[in-house]
């Protein structure tokens, strides 16, 4: 290889690392934690297992709960409209784009629930007693993946809001 050839193939190799330690770092945080919340962690070891099985059977419930009514609004009320609406030759795109985008949040909810359910699941199983920074670093990422179903749910609730105000828009014109 020649000089230049090696310079850039070095740089290259310099930014590749770089990236695997910065693809690393996002994935796997990891936070250090004063020695005072270690203590409280594996102190409250127990009750902090009971409160989280406690909310694992309880988000397990709003899931099945959520999940059911997602499917119904969409099954029972968005896509018959849309068929009536198109069988009468009378389609509405706002409609069918609403429908379009509220099934693609739908399956991103249930997909995000997995996901956190899994991330709740793996901080259960971490020995917090022993392991209190690797317990909080998991604590974080369950956190994170919670916050993503919430805002699922905020944005099925919109799209939801929105169908409304686009059948009550429609029925106007009439």
């Amino acid at each position: 290889m020649t000089g230049k050839n090696t310079m850039v193939s070095t740089k290259w190799n310099k930014i590749v690392c770089f990236s695997l330690a910065a693809t690393c770092l996002l994935v796997n945080p990891v936070s250090a934690i004063s020695e005072e919340r270690q203590g409280s962690i594996s102190q409250g070891c127990a009750s902090i297992r009971q409160s989280l099985k406690a909310l694992q059977k309880d988000d397990s419930r709003n899931r099945i709960y959520l999940g059911t009514v997602y499917s119904s609004i969409l099954n029972k009320f968005i896509i018959p409209l849309n068929k009536r609406l198109i069988g009468n030759n009378k389609p509405n795109i706002s409609l069918v784009e609403i429908q379009s985008e509220y099934e693609t949040a739908r399956i991103n909810f249930i997909d995000d629930f997995i996901v956190y359910s899994q991330a709740l699941e793996t901080l259960i199983n971490t020995d917090c007693q022993n392991n209190p920074n690797e317990f909080y670093n998991q604590l974080i990422i369950t956190r994170e993946k919670r916050s993503e179903v919430r805002q699922d749910t905020y944005r099925l609730n919109y799209l939801i809001a929105k169908h409304e105000t686009a059948v009550n828009d429609m029925m106007e014109e009439e």
